[in-house]
């Protein structure tokens, strides 16, 4: 069943979810400090405790954000729930939540996929997380795909890949298509209970994905970050349709604004608007394009080893290191 929910009403649950959790970390972590004596915590988007744990032990947090939301946007939204969480551990209020990313705040994506909004003045970009170097190597039956037939690749990653029906529609509308399709499925869900498929379509639980975007010309997915990132570096376009996660909603209007492939919202998905949208996007060159110039930004942003460097001048001068802008 479809989550019903608007998508700022799922942010903001899944949100929750995050800052209690992170609640019930903080005593761990502190005790990790009071061990470790580190110079600097890092954190990931949702990891809060880190955050808390920063502000009760003045220690400075670097941050990497893999779905940044404008600061004012998330205090009007959430800043109740972060409020509470600030003062279960004994912190004042931060009503505008300045404190979140105020000493070092990595961004991984390229120009134009964030908001100006969410780039703050500590704020640094750089390219996505690259695959390992030993995810390359392409399974003998993957590279005798190679025969002019278009390659479509499937994931929808590891937490909604069990969103009912999706994956049988998705099969259902290939089955038909003069394509070749491979489908990665997950550890967890067992290729065969989706019954006999064509030869023209491959079921596996897992392939490196490095190894399948070297040939593939279009990705259907989910809209998380990981998902999008890697065809995008490529210049692969998409038929990406937001599932329920916080960022999928932002991540797949930002596909859109930058023309690099077709969303499909809820209330929109069927076999006919899939298979419309994979045509369109297969046949005309201008989401290929748009895939190639977000695939140039992005390989125009600092590495991401040039973080190192940042992090070890935050560690040193415990003062906030600023960013550049965007360009």
């Amino acid at each position: 069943m479809q989550d019903a929910r608007l998508p700022v009403e799922r942010g903001r649950v899944a949100l929750g979810r995050y800052l209690d959790h992170g609640v019930r970390q903080v005593p761990a972590l502190l005790d990790a400090i009071a061990n470790w004596q580190p110079q600097i915590l890092m954190r990931e988007t949702t990891a809060f405790a880190a955050w808390l744990a920063g502000e009760l032990t003045d220690l400075p947090v670097a941050v990497f954000d893999f779905a940044p939301t404008p600061g004012k946007l998330l205090a009007a939204t959430a800043g109740d729930l972060s409020g509470s969480a600030r003062a279960a551990v004994g912190l004042a209020p931060d009503p505008k939540l300045v404190s979140l990313n105020r000493w070092l705040h990595f961004l991984s994506a390229p120009v134009g996929w964030f908001s100006p909004r969410v780039m703050g003045p500590t704020t640094h970009l750089f390219q996505p997380f690259p695959e390992p170097a030993n995810s390359h190597t392409a399974p003998e039956w993957l590279r005798g795909a190679d025969d002019g037939r278009p390659f479509i690749y499937v994931t929808l990653g590891t937490f909604y890949n069990t969103t009912p029906g999706l994956f049988e529609m998705i099969f259902d509308v290939l089955r038909d298509e003069p394509v070749h399709a491979l489908a990665t499925v997950g550890r967890d869900i067992d290729p065969a209970s989706f019954g006999r498929m064509p030869g023209h379509i491959r079921i596996e639980r897992f392939v490196p994905q490095a190894a399948v975007l070297a040939h593939t010309d279009v990705v259907i997915c989910h809209s998380g970050y990981g998902s999008l990132m890697g065809p995008l570096r490529r210049g692969i376009p998409v038929v990406t349709m937001p599932l329920g996660a916080a960022d999928d909603t932002p991540n797949a209007a930002r596909v859109a604004a930058l023309g690099a492939g077709v969303v499909l919202n809820e209330g929109e998905r069927s076999a006919g608007s899939l298979r419309e949208a994979l045509n369109v996007v297969l046949t005309e060159s201008r989401y290929r394009q748009a895939a190639a110039r977000v695939a140039a930004s992005i390989a125009g942003q600092p590495p991401l080893r040039e973080m190192v460097g940042l992090v070890e001048r935050l560690g040193m001068e415990r003062m906030p290191v600023r960013g550049r802008a965007p360009g």
